[in-house]
């Protein structure tokens, strides 16, 4: 698992242009949101507009990520043919993936909510930050 850890560290330093263009990408569609759900109200108009703020945040998270399909479907034929001569097990490959893209998630879950939590008016402090963070951590 180490090895295969080391690979898809390798690989992601050779293409640092994939967390950019990721980042850059969760930036400004956040500037975009913010800027549309500018401080909601507590009304019952402003909890369906978080609603659809939601809905909005987790389209873009999906959209996100799945730039990470190309990536893995390069490697496809590499990881075929190691699993095919016991090179190493499924389960091993996608928990040193995993790992290896946790930073990178933390990053954009940061960026996430530092951008919209204030903006968009949710409440409850550092303790509400902190469960949006975890909560946006968990749907990448």
């Amino acid at each position: 698992m180490i090895v295969i850890a080391k690979r898809s560290m390798t690989n992601s330093r050779r293409m640092p242009e994939l967390f950019r263009i990721r980042l850059g990408t969760v930036v400004v569609t956040l500037f975009i949101l913010a800027t549309i759900f500018w401080h909601l109200d507590n009304s019952p108009k402003g909890v369906q507009e978080r609603i659809g703020f939601f809905a909005f945040a987790m389209s873009t998270n999906f959209y996100t990520y799945a730039e990470a399909i190309p990536v893995f479907l390069q490697e496809r034929y590499i990881f075929m043919r190691e699993t095919a001569y016991n090179t190493y097990r499924r389960p091993s490959y996608v928990l040193a993936h995993s790992i290896i893209s946790i930073p990178s998630l933390i990053v954009l879950s940061i960026s996430f909510a530092a951008i919209t939590f204030w903006t968009v008016g949710l409440a409850d402090g550092f303790h509400g930050l902190l469960f949006f963070f975890l909560t946006i951590f968990a749907s990448f």
